[in-house]
């Protein structure tokens, strides 16, 4: 993209695309995506969506604030010829009544981190776009995720477009709602589907040395559908998609950031050195299957050591993402034709992610066979270190006590590695090196703290 300079930006593009600048001003980003790039984006075929209400942004926090975009052009719904992209719902009478906002056809909800739009020739193919730093680790995930047409459970990535030191993804607008109320899946087979297709992207991702660290809640995770009305809830032609297979489920977004969970998975919280972010993806895409399909285990008891394979409290012996798909692949075969047309349970949300025994009931002979996926609980030692290390203060007193009066910042999201003076997220570590971390004979915080308190 040529650059013009009397379209100049005022500020850095840096600020833009950085995961740690959360409080980025959002009319910036606006200015941004209405400015320059809209016409370089024109010169390669596409048309970037109009903005839509603007003058809501400052109604809300600056975290929560969002910005509504439309398409520019009109498109005819269905499946367009290229599979990549995503069935295009018909606003048919069932959207009558809808009064929540005014809200135009296929309208987009964006923080402005990344922005929608429309290939120029073809309006049916609704793309997102994603501006990246040249270099950085998200780069380099998209560039060899776009020598790639098609990787099943990955978002495909259409091409990557130079833009003033910086580069532009492009790729298929896909949507929200995995597990949502209209996309329940009906039959165990298709929730094996669902967990197959997320375990052949993130099994991808790491045989090519690519960490997510993003995976958790089903937040970054979307289906090949894209539905007229934002706000709309029970969406037939979604059901109809599910019903005849067509639903794809895959991974997106690689730019190594995390807000945080509800609770810190049990790599991370007693505070230890030794940490791999391969073992922790597999926990946290474990965790959520674990929370919203634990109940289907007495129909489908495959699920039981898949799951626990992947949710091990001791990550050298939880299963790989590679190692969790060849289990399940090879456990359909056998138990598929037995237990794929069975009805699925509706949702349960009586349990908590950690106090659920996926084998109860299960038949005793399932269980000896496959007693050596099954996770064992936890020694006492562990909950007693976890409830003493708990409040966010103790890790900072006990890194001062044992790291040579090095001062800190640790809660229970954020701390500080000592080693490398990086800033560490948790469920997110920023480097690819699975010995991050890695303190020699030292194992935890909770372990050092216990220790301080007998000295003391």
């Amino acid at each position: 993209m040529d650059d013009d300079d009397h379209n100049t930006i005022p500020f850095s593009l840096d600020d833009l695309v950085s995961p740690e600048n959360v409080e980025f001003d959002m009319m910036k980003r606006v200015f941004f995506w209405d400015g320059p790039i809209r016409a370089s984006l024109l010169e390669h075929g596409y048309t970037l969506n109009t903005f839509e209400n603007l003058d809501t942004i400052h109604q809300s926090e600056p975290e929560d604030r969002v910005c509504f975009t439309s398409p520019t052009f009109s498109c005819s719904p269905g499946f367009p010829a290229d599979q990549r992209f995503a069935f295009i719902e018909s606003p048919g009478p069932e959207y009558e009544g809808i009064d929540r906002m005014e809200e135009k056809p296929y309208m987009a909800r964006s923080s402005g981190k990344v922005f929608f739009g429309q290939e120029t020739a073809c309006h049916e193919h609704h793309v997102a776009f994603k501006l990246v730093r040249d270099g950085s680790p998200e780069h380099r995930a998209l560039k060899l995720l776009s020598m790639h047409k098609v990787i099943r459970g990955l978002v495909p990535v259409l091409e990557i477009l130079p833009f003033r030191g910086h580069w532009v993804a492009v790729m298929p607008r896909w949507d929200e709602g995995v597990v949502s109320r209209n996309l329940w899946p009906k039959t165990v087979r298709q929730t094996l589907d669902l967990f197959e297709d997320l375990l052949s992207g993130l099994s991808f991702l790491h045989e090519h040395r690519i960490v997510h660290r993003d995976i958790g809640g089903f937040f970054n995770i979307l289906i090949n559908h894209l539905a007229c009305r934002h706000y709309k809830h029970d969406i037939p032609s979604r059901r109809a998609m599910l019903a005849n297979n067509q639903i794809k489920t895959a991974l997106f977004d690689y730019n190594l950031f995390y807000y945080g969970k509800p609770t810190p998975p049990v790599d991370i919280c007693l505070g230890e050195y030794q940490f791999n972010p391969f073992a922790l993806d597999v926990y946290s895409l474990g965790s959520d299957f674990k929370a919203l399909f634990h109940h289907f285990t007495p129909i489908a008891p495959l699920l039981a050591p898949v799951i626990d394979g992947m949710v091990h409290w001791r990550a050298a012996s939880r299963l790989t993402a590679s190692e969790a798909l060849k289990l399940l692949r090879s456990m359909r075969q056998e138990y598929d034709s037995e237990v794929g047309d069975l009805p699925t349970p509706a949702r349960d949300h009586s349990h908590g992610r950690r106090k659920i025994d996926l084998w109860h009931d299960l038949p005793p002979k399932f269980v000896k066979r496959w007693k050596h996926l099954r996770t064992p609980p936890q020694p006492m030692i562990r909950h007693l270190m976890a409830r003493l290390c708990s409040p966010w203060y103790v890790a900072g007193f006990v890194r001062l006590l044992f790291d040579n009066g090095k001062v800190l910042a640790f809660n229970s999201f954020i701390c500080l590695d000592p080693n490398a003076g990086r800033l560490n997220y948790f469920f997110c570590g920023r480097q690819d090196d699975p010995d991050y971390n890695s303190s020699p004979g030292r194992e935890s915080l909770a372990q050092d703290f216990l220790i301080g308190c007998l000295i003391i």
